[in-house]
């Protein structure tokens, strides 16, 4: 005589699944009238800024990542008061350094750590509403929110400075292999007819911000191994450096052997989505043989030597 195990009453499961996460949605939204001043600022700045123009989308795409996964999450399990302690600690330290006045903080910081302690409270909400194990699932989803705090000025400033010099190194480069005599003087290329300088508007550091999103965001839906994870990811860098350059050089090169015009044409001042969707073929590539790689590679489950059930 053999004993059969009754398996968990799977209604019963998704009943109780669907009641944490609802207790999950009505904390969070609790969070969100709380810090709905913050919220508004970040919606206005969102609306007024290209650089920050995709922090509305990242919500979405979050609920939108564990809507697609939600038939293989566990059950809502024990919370994990630990993970709750340390994000609401986490949560409250922010926020006490965004409203004490005397600090030195500009406003665009002190926006910056309301949001990063709206997430650090929706973070301990999961914890505690959803379970050790359901957080562990959907920890990327939660990560992934990051992307919706604003970068302050200070660092836009100093992330387009970087991306505007490394641009006109390799754009020299690119000249000397193919293209137009040049004088190159740092931010400056003297070529024949024409002088132009690199601006920092013109570091494409949005287009590599967008970049950066969609490459993680496809690490984690097409790819298992870390380490290629972390190699699709990291090319964003120099591939937005090489889009970049690429476009200084197509620019400048057209400029010389046909029209001094296209500089000001819509070509310069709006083509930035032209070149954006030329380096999506290279990471696309570069996607399609990581995944392809991972198909190849991957191990035949072994059979199993258990009797067919009749």
């Amino acid at each position: 005589m053999s004993f059969i195990r009754p398996k968990p009453d799977s209604a019963i499961l998704s009943v109780s699944q669907g009641l944490a996460w609802q207790r999950f949605g009505l904390t969070t939204l609790a969070l969100g009238l709380i810090f709905f001043r913050p919220l508004f600022d970040l919606i206005r700045l969102a609306l007024a800024s290209e650089v920050h123009s995709h922090v509305l989308l990242v919500p979405c795409v979050a609920v939108y990542l564990v809507w697609i996964d939600r038939r293989q999450l566990p059950a809502a399990g024990t919370p994990s008061l630990g993970v709750a302690l340390l994000a609401g600690l986490a949560a409250t330290a922010a926020l006490v350094i965004s409203v004490v006045p005397a600090l030195p903080f500009p406003a665009d910081q002190r926006l910056s750590l309301r949001i990063l302690a709206l997430i650090f409270g929706i973070v301990a909400c999961g914890a505690v509403f959803l379970g050790r194990d359901l957080l562990r699932r959907c920890v990327f989803s939660f990560a992934f929110l990051g992307f919706a705090i604003p970068l302050p000025e200070a660092a836009v400033d100093f992330c387009e400075t970087v991306l505007q010099h490394a641009s006109a190194e390799v754009s020299a480069w690119a000249f000397a292999l193919a293209g137009p005599p040049v004088l190159h003087d740092g931010l400056f290329f003297r070529l024949p007819g024409i002088s132009i300088k690199v601006a920092q508007e013109c570091s494409g550091f949005r287009s590599t911000l967008v970049l950066f999103m969609v490459s993680t965001l496809a690490s984690r839906m097409f790819l298992h191994t870390p380490w290629k994870r972390a190699l699709l990811v990291l090319t964003i860098f120099p591939l937005g450096i090489l889009r970049n350059a690429f476009r200084i050089w197509t620019l400048a090169t057209l400029s010389v052997n046909l029209n001094p015009d296209i500089l000001d044409s819509w070509l310069h001042h709006r083509g930035g989505p032209v070149f954006f969707a030329l380096s999506l073929v290279p990471l696309y590539l570069l996607l399609f043989w990581l995944h392809r790689s991972e198909r190849i590679h991957r191990p035949t489950p072994p059979p199993s030597n258990r009797p067919t059930p009749t």
